[in-house]
């Protein structure tokens, strides 16, 4: 079930913050930051999918940034 989920959002929401499932698109709702992948991280190690883990956490290292502005947060 949880691969269902994550493919869902990494092959139409991501690098969004969340899957909107009746559209199929991604948005923004939390900052930007990719949030759901983020969140994904823990299930991934528990699962010991360490080639998707190792991916995700390289492309959080480099696309993450703390300092984007989002008009939902001012």
């Amino acid at each position: 079930m949880f691969y269902h989920a994550f493919n869902g959002y990494m092959d139409h929401a991501f690098p969004r913050d969340e899957l909107r499932p009746l559209s199929c698109g991604g948005e923004d709702t939390l900052g930007g930051y990719a949030l759901t992948l983020i969140d994904s991280l823990d299930t991934l190690a528990l699962l010991g999918d360490r080639e998707r883990f190792t991916s995700s956490v390289e492309w959080i290292g480099k696309n993450l940034q703390f300092d984007i502005v989002s008009m939902a947060f001012v």
